[in-house]
């Protein structure tokens, strides 16, 4: 008796001389839960939305048609001051959380990416991980094991800040304003994200790949620079842009793919729709380290002819690819598949860490500043 009678106040209607009015009813695709809303119905449109997400006569009607929440009780009307009350998130709290976060994850395991990167980059040289460790510290000592580590972070902030945001902003293009995102949809967004933070600091990235696994032959930043645009031409800069993007695509795609899922798992698993488990930052340590791990494992061919392809012809490297493809063919041809995956599990072992810290410290970061639905205010 108390669900016919609650249905009936929510289909409570206020209607205008234009035709204009609203329902405050039980919206199916607000958020990733159901909860209430407000349905505005206006020169023939009909769809869900958030009362804050209204101006004008539309905001008007809606503060009317939101009194009736006054005669629910229970959990129906904490329900009900959750939906009208709340302000979606803007994409720029994804953004911020996202390049904070990388950067402290990517300064805490510089060692495991130095690593990883000179063993892509010169596979022949380095049977193992401690081999490679041990070499660089003999050579440069401690603070070879942080080479490079400042400009990393001056790639990977705005980097992963572009990942986020681009993420969350397709997630809404694709599925419309308001609407909870299919898996397809999802996974489409993350792909697509890959391609945006990418290409945006790809530049850096490929000044920060060979200073770092060429030192000594450059002074400095802007003489990698200068050197690279002198002796290849400005295109250099974008040497190695295709197949980055082509480990970009599936590595984003399945990462934020596997996170996101995961989690929507997990918070709504043997509960009801409409009231999900908070997720609490320590999930993010073992969920960012899967999703991490299995983007890795999918997109790694594409990263070990992306990297071959920046560092070849430097600091005395040959020129041995015309492009990725023909890298890919030749890798398979001289050294077998084994050659394809050569790096492989020093790039697991770094980012089963840095998955795990960035995730928990973008999550720490989203509850720290109240980034979460239901408690951002604009």
């Amino acid at each position: 008796m108390n669900t016919i009678f609650t249905v009936l106040l929510l289909l409570v209607a206020f209607y205008y001389s234009d035709g204009s009015h609203i329902k405050v009813g039980r919206a199916q695709s607000t958020t990733s839960y159901d909860v209430f809303a407000v349905k505005l119905v206006t020169s023939g449109k009909n769809r869900w939305t958030r009362r804050s997400s209204l101006s004008g006569r539309d905001s008007q009607v809606a503060e009317r048609a939101v009194t009736v929440r006054s005669s629910l009780s229970g959990r129906d009307s904490q329900v009900a001051e959750r939906a009208v009350t709340e302000t979606a998130l803007p994409a720029w709290t994804s953004a911020t959380a996202g390049a904070v976060g990388n950067i402290f994850s990517r300064t805490v395991i510089a060692p495991l990416e130095r690593v990883r990167v000179q063993m892509i980059a010169d596979p022949s040289k380095y049977s193992n991980m401690v081999v490679a460790m041990k070499d660089i510290y003999a050579k440069e000592g401690l603070k070879g094991l942080w080479a490079g580590n400042v400009l990393n972070c001056l790639r990977i902030g705005p980097q992963m800040g572009i990942a986020f945001f681009a993420k969350d902003y397709f997630k809404t293009m694709y599925a419309g304003e308001g609407n909870k995102p299919t898996p397809l949809q999802t996974l489409a967004a993350s792909m697509s994200s890959g391609i945006c933070c990418q290409t945006g600091i790809y530049p850096l990235d490929l000044i920060r790949t060979r200073m770092m696994t060429s030192p000594g032959a450059y002074t400095g930043f802007g003489d990698c620079i200068s050197q690279t645009i002198s002796k290849e031409g400005l295109s250099a800069l974008y040497k190695g842009l295709l197949p980055a993007n082509m480990f970009a695509v599936p590595y984003y795609g399945t990462q934020f793919f596997v996170y996101d899922t995961l989690k929507q798992q997990y918070c709504t698993f043997q509960r009801p729709s409409d009231d999900p488990r908070p997720a609490h930052p320590l999930l993010g340590i073992p969920l960012g380290a899967v999703s991490s791990m299995t983007a890795c494992a999918i997109a790694f061919p594409f990263q070990m002819a992306w990297k071959r392809m920046q560092v070849q012809g430097v600091a005395g490297r040959p020129i041995l690819y015309a492009n990725s493809l023909d890298c890919l063919q030749k890798v398979v041809k001289t050294e077998g598949v084994r050659g394809v995956y050569s790096g492989l599990s020093a790039n697991l072992v770094k980012l089963a860490p840095t998955g795990a810290i960035s995730f928990l410290a973008v999550e720490a970061i989203k509850d720290l500043m109240g980034w979460r639905a239901g408690q951002y205010k604009a």
